[in-house]
């Protein structure tokens, strides 16, 4: 475990001397004093990027799951709070579940909220607001893992802009409700282009999302690393292991096509994006000119 997460920590610093060209000469700095003020002003500027981003995630998801046009919360989410959220909502408590646990029995809810007979919420990372269509499959927990929308939704929030996670799907991806007021787009770059994902999603940010997501789902008055037993840290660790773990020839392939899949819905204008479909059409084509090829009779 811990060669592993000195080895993440290292690639982590890597990408970072990327965006800050002056980290290395700033950390071989022999005053120590100026180097803990680099330090300090380095972890503000994280705490500030992440209160902007949960503040942004917290009034985004409420506006998301309110305009649903199939079973809104009622009453609607505050956009301004996180009360009411949790599991004691039924909207946001089903989005909070593990797949393991089947929210709509009554009898199962009831445990999970007030948790009891070993019914815990927070102990199983296979969450529902994970998952394509919101559901998972406890027999085959890889299927769908990910591929929420509402996640896509909150990714888009965060790194491409505001405007582009409205979009016209909501949550569950059915139509939003029209007609709302929106805000005149910021003139600033969006935080793709200032980390250079160049088109291309990584584990990290999707792990960082998740987290935004998962915690602008809970009912916390402000940001806590640890909340009723959900460790953070650890789970934004789970989603960078379950695509960087499995390095098998099966788990490589299953993880190019998430990142694909990624890719064509949170950057479908960049050359990556299009380099990559072009490169399958390519390999399509030329396998269907192969098969009739063969399937042709040879002249005598």
């Amino acid at each position: 475990e811990l060669p592993r997460r000195r080895n993440r920590d290292y690639q982590s610093y890597l990408e970072l001397v990327k965006l800050i060209p002056s980290l290395k000469d700033r950390i071989a700095d022999p005053h120590e004093g100026s180097r803990m003020l680099y330090y300090a002003q380095l972890l503000d500027g994280a705490n500030n990027a992440r209160s902007d981003d949960l503040s942004r995630v917290k009034s985004g998801i409420a506006s998301l799951l309110n305009n649903r046009t199939n079973g809104p919360p009622n009453p609607p989410l505050d956009l301004d709070t996180r009360d009411g959220r949790g599991l004691q909502n039924d909207i946001t408590g089903k989005l909070l579940c593990p797949v393991i646990y089947d929210w709509d029995d009554p009898a199962t809810r009831a445990k999970l909220r007030d948790g009891i007979d070993d019914h815990n919420a927070f102990d199983d990372y296979w969450i529902r607001c994970l998952y394509e269509g919101e559901k998972g499959d406890p027999e085959d927990i890889e299927k769908g893992f990910l591929k929420s929308n509402l996640l896509v939704k909150t990714f888009q929030m965060i790194f491409t802009s505001p405007s582009s996670a409205r979009g016209n799907l909501d949550a569950e991806g059915t139509p939003e409700l029209q007609g709302r007021r929106r805000k005149a787009p910021s003139k600033r770059p969006p935080v793709a282009a200032q980390l250079r994902m160049n088109g291309q999603v990584t584990a990290r940010a999707i792990a960082y999302t998740a987290v935004q997501l998962h915690f602008s789902l809970n009912d916390a008055t402000h940001w806590m690393s640890d909340y009723n037993g959900f460790n953070y840290e650890e789970f934004y660790e789970f989603i960078i292991d379950f695509f960087e773990e499995d390095q098998t020839p099966e788990g490589k392939a299953a993880t190019s096509e998430l990142y694909n899949w990624w890719n064509q819905r949170v950057f479908p204008r960049s050359a990556a994006t299009r380099g990559a479909s072009s490169r399958s059409a390519r390999r399509s084509s030329l396998a269907r000119l192969r098969q009739q090829r063969r399937a042709r009779p040879r002249s005598s």
